[in-house]
């Protein structure tokens, strides 16, 4: 979950890094994923992770550092 200010990035090099790294997704989409693909910095706000230990009950695992 992602809330805050976000800064869209019109960098080509970046957009096909992002979908190069990501080339499995086009089997599951069925079209290319390059117009698809938007490439953004999160300027302020706050990011939250969680994974399916977390639906468990589990502990909560911490955040990467940024």
């Amino acid at each position: 979950r992602v809330s805050g200010e976000v800064e869209f990035l019109d960098d080509e090099g970046l957009t096909r890094r992002a979908t190069e790294e990501r080339s499995a997704l086009k089997a599951i989409i069925g079209e290319p994923l390059q117009p698809l693909t938007e490439v953004f910095r999160l300027r302020t706000g706050r990011a939250s992770f969680w994974g399916p230990g977390d639906l468990l009950g589990e502990s909560p695992a911490e955040p990467p550092a940024l």
